[in-house]
């Protein structure tokens, strides 16, 4: 009969639990450090009138925050959004910032690609 002692310092289990303490260790760890990814997010308007708003489908950006963090973002919703009452007929050069995405203060914005955005407007069809 083993006693608990033996079954304690078996080798068998003195590698599973420094296999669980390393993983443990790993996370806590690895969630300290700042993690960034690359990210493609539709431009969106809201606000719209008849006008007819030109501008690019999509912009990259690359945001930066914890890991736990960033995995909490759905990538599927994020959007670029843009009040259209703001834009005035013809081109209007936009600097894109963190506000017109509506992400949460832990996660930063670490570079948009690109950085100034050309929104043309043209008055649409009165009827």
């Amino acid at each position: 009969m083993r006693t608990f002692r033996t079954t304690l310092t078996s080798p068998l289990v003195l590698k599973a639990t420094s296999l669980i303490l390393g993983f443990l260790l790993w996370s806590t760890v690895s969630d300290l450090f700042t993690q960034s990814i690359w990210i493609s997010v539709p431009v969106c308007f809201y606000n719209t009138n008849q006008e007819k708003i030109s501008a690019p489908e999509t912009i990259s950006i690359e945001l930066a925050g914890k890991r736990s963090h960033i995995r909490q973002i759905n990538k599927d919703t994020l959007a670029l959004h843009i009040d259209a009452r703001t834009l005035h007929p013809g081109d209007n050069h936009l600097t894109i910032t963190r506000d017109h995405l509506f992400m949460p203060p832990s996660i930063s914005v670490a570079t948009v690609i690109p950085h100034k955005v050309v929104v043309r407007v043209t008055p649409g069809d009165p009827s």
